[in-house]
């Protein structure tokens, strides 16, 4: 995960086996990864997926605000990733791939299923506030301009802009849905 969040090109693992602790050091390199994603990479970081109880319904909010405010964040990391080049646009996944993964995980844990069509949400709510002309963040930003200039955009600049948003979605689309198309095959 760090050599995929931030400008590293390898970091040292020590190996810790019960309280024995390894004297070599491990040197992990970051390179591309040509088969991403494959279920079985060999080894696998899992998540704590720990039950965490809360103690009453106050605690219980806390928790999910707290879960979904850190997934945003990780979210936005991740666009950034993406435009700055440190993680390859090969690893969005578009229609084709979420419903493969929604089905998976459907199949085997409805609660999981539950979290999961939680994460499309708030995915799609953090896409949708980008500030793209055709998107709600794209409104705010013409909302924005005319606070600060007093007056709102001309229909020219709106329209302009509307339709670059929109073919940027439509190329997006089409590229995601090209790379689940690749994937698959």
């Amino acid at each position: 995960y760090v050599l995929q969040t931030r400008d590293v090109k390898e970091i040292q693992v020590q190996v810790k086996r019960g309280k024995e602790v390894l004297p070599d050091l491990i040197t992990l390199k970051a390179e591309e990864d040509r088969t991403w994603p494959l279920e079985d990479r060999g080894m696998l970081l899992q998540p704590d997926w720990r039950l965490q109880k809360a103690a009453n319904l106050g605690d219980a909010l806390g928790m999910g605000m707290h879960r979904t405010v850190s997934f945003i964040k990780q979210l936005y990391g991740q666009l950034v990733s993406i435009v700055t080049g440190r993680v390859s646009a090969k690893t969005l996944g578009g229609p084709i791939i979420i419903t493969k993964v929604a089905y998976q995980i459907a199949g085997s844990d409805f609660f999981e299923f539950l979290l999961f069509l939680g994460i499309i949400s708030v995915n799609l709510a953090v896409i949708n506030f980008l500030p793209i002309p055709v998107l709600d963040g794209g409104h705010m930003v013409f909302l924005i301009y005319e606070k600060i200039r007093g007056r709102p955009a001309s229909e020219q600049m709106r329209a302009a802009a509307t339709y670059l948003g929109l073919a940027l979605i439509l190329s997006l689309m089409a590229f995601v849905i090209y790379l689940d198309v690749k994937r698959i095959l």
